[in-house]
């Protein structure tokens, strides 16, 4: 579910907003993923939704990252 911008104060639905909790509360349950591992695909390819998702569909497929390894993140 992306955010319309003019309900959300204008923010970019195509990025994640780490400073805003219900928004990354949104984007986590939207990509299957947890807080934590959100935060952490954010400080490694930025901050573009498409790009984070992809991040976290690589890592869980090569590395077997699951949710629980990301819980002392976030």
């Amino acid at each position: 579910m992306f955010y319309d911008r003019q309900k959300s104060g204008g923010s970019d639905c195509r990025r994640i907003n780490l400073r805003q909790d219900e928004e990354l509360d949104t984007w986590a349950r939207k990509l299957g993923a947890t807080t934590g591992q959100i935060r952490a695909a954010v400080m490694s390819v930025g901050d573009e939704a498409d790009k984070v998702e992809t991040y976290l569909k690589r890592r869980w497929a090569t590395r077997g990252w699951d949710r629980q390894s990301a819980s002392r993140l976030g």
